[in-house]
């Protein structure tokens, strides 16, 4: 089997918070999960990336949330340096955010089983509209996704 030309050599939790409301106050089973990716390229080795992921669960348009999170976590990946810049590119700015998402979503999984309103299970999320254009900030959509059933009691 291949290697995947983008390697994870290691990540990080840069911040964590997590509010439970009180058992007085009716809960849905929806949430809201917005997610921010930032892109660092190292400017001495531009196959290096720093990549940092902050992801915010929060109350549905309607109702009260389970749990409410904030985690920031961030990778530092290694981009294969025969892949054209442009290809590279792209990997980084859909595959580091995937990653790290993953790695969110077992965090809070983790968190929340010991929680008293039951574990939590992100919905998944695709990166794939995700790009780095060079020499400008990089484009950063936000998702927005409001989830049925996201959580498990």
């Amino acid at each position: 089997m291949d290697l995947s030309p983008l390697q994870l050599k290691e990540s990080w939790i840069v911040s964590l918070q997590m509010e439970t409301p009180s058992y007085e106050v009716e809960v849905s089973n929806e949430v809201q999960v917005d997610v921010t990716p930032t892109y660092s390229q190292n400017s001495e080795r531009p196959n290096e990336w720093r990549v940092r992921l902050d992801t915010e669960v929060t109350n549905p348009e309607a109702g009260v949330a389970k749990y409410r999170i904030g985690i920031a976590v961030e990778g530092y990946f290694i981009v294969d340096e025969s892949l054209e810049e442009e290809k590279a590119l792209k990997i980084v700015a859909i595959n580091a955010p995937s990653v790290l998402y993953s790695a969110t979503r077992e965090i809070i999984v983790g968190l929340t089983a010991r929680g008293p309103r039951g574990r939590l299970n992100l919905p998944t999320l695709s990166f794939a509209a995700y790009s780095i254009e060079k020499e400008k900030s990089p484009s950063r959509p936000r998702h927005r996704k409001t989830r049925k059933g996201a959580l498990n009691p």
